[in-house]
């Protein structure tokens, strides 16, 4: 059986930013990173217009196969883990091969969940993944673009094709854009500031009807509406990769539930990345698996350094505004609102009472350069609660 102290499964942004924190604090130790990739990871992007107008195929690396070695990392590559033993201190793996450790970090990512939507073999219907995506022949010639779904992605994928100069739709289900993280009210008017970019938004509607033989024409919602499409764009959703874990001490939801120091239920096992659940949520992108990699690797080497919030959670830029929401934040009830020229800012509570004690999420849009004495603020007083 073999041995080490630091093991870390995946080889992403986040275990890989781990793997580089814990060799510059211990340049002696011994550190095993095992993926399941026949070659290193490429990382997502994020989906921003710099992105799309720097993209280059190279930025998609991470470090060469040679940083490993060159670090006295040993990498298994093409390993899928099947079990975790915490008792023991054990990992398992496809080839019946075992490794002991006296850490461990899990950074095994996501996958792509496809929307439940049967669109049969229709030609013009795709899924943007990368910025890359966007500057495919796909994209040349159609004219009219339909997005499913009013999620960060789904919007920022808008804005960009709207920069393209694409006529642009969303179609969203839900009664709010972004959810769950506004309220009805600073919904509308997020929506009229993307309307007036020329995006049009069909809100709390879904598609009824595909109007097309070999490709879709158009659709008609729910409420009637009636949208040329010369293209449709998927918008994905993702699960974490966490089946490995089942049946063992690592308590887990939707991800693998860690504390602010990214420590799970289980002492010596810590989380970073999209398989990780934080503060109740999922939080899948790229700047934070970096931030959780580099937390997760300076306390596996014995520091108490806090994963304070996800800094790019929410945080989506619409013409010249920016917006951030953290905590609780899509309650239509016991909020305030506070607006001048730079900034409109929602401040939600967890009583009638609106004293900056009971004070439970925020949610800003336009100027957002002093939100952090507020998620300091909501931050505080979840720990006098516990």
């Amino acid at each position: 059986m073999d041995r080490t102290e630091y093991l870390i499964i995946g080889s992403g942004i986040s275990g890989y930013s781990a793997t580089k924190v814990i060799r510059e604090k211990e340049p002696d130790s011994m550190i095993t990173v095992i993926t399941r990739n026949k070659d290193l990871e490429k990382y997502r992007s994020r989906l921003s217009s710099s992105a799309y107008d720097n993209f280059e195929e190279k930025d998609l690396w991470m470090q060469s196969i040679d940083w490993y070695y060159d670090n006295d990392v040993e990498l298994i590559l093409n390993a899928e883990v099947v079990k975790v033993d915490t008792a023991n201190n054990t990992l398992h793996l496809d080839d019946m091969r075992s490794i002991k450790y006296c850490k461990l970090l899990i950074a095994t990512g996501s996958r792509i969940v496809l929307p439940v939507v049967d669109y049969g073999d229709m030609e013009n219907v795709v899924m943007i993944k990368t910025p890359q995506d966007l500057i495919s022949e796909e994209f040349t010639n159609p004219k009219n673009i339909l997005v499913i779904g009013a999620s960060v992605p789904g919007i920022q994928e808008s804005i960009l094709l709207k920069q393209m100069g694409k006529e642009v739709s969303i179609v969203e289900h839900g009664d709010t854009i972004l959810y769950p993280a506004l309220n009805t009210e600073l919904s509308k008017k997020i929506i009229g500031d993307l309307e007036e970019l020329g995006i049009k938004i069909y809100i709390g509607s879904e598609i009824e009807t595909v109007i097309g033989e070999e490709e879709i024409e158009k659709i008609i919602t729910t409420k009637g509406d009636s949208i040329d499409v010369d293209l449709l764009v998927l918008n994905k959703g993702i699960k974490s990769n966490i089946e490995f874990i089942m049946g063992s001490e690592i308590d887990y939801d939707i991800g693998i539930k860690v504390n602010e120091y990214l420590q799970t239920s289980v002492e010596n096992i810590f989380g970073a990345g999209d398989c990780v659940e934080f503060d109740k949520q999922l939080v899948g992108q790229w700047d934070s698996s970096l931030k959780q990699g580099k937390t997760a690797g300076e306390n596996m080497t014995g520091g108490k350094q806090r994963y304070r919030y996800p800094d790019e959670v929410k945080i989506i830029e619409i013409g010249s505004k920016s917006l951030f929401t953290y905590g609780e934040t899509s309650s239509n009830s016991n909020y305030e609102t506070v607006e001048n020229p730079k900034q409109f800012m929602q401040l939600f509570y967890n009583s009638e009472d609106k004293n900056e004690d009971n004070l439970i999420g925020v949610a800003q849009y336009g100027n957002i350069t002093d939100k952090d004495k507020y998620v300091e603020k909501i931050l505080d007083n979840r720990r006098n609660k516990i």
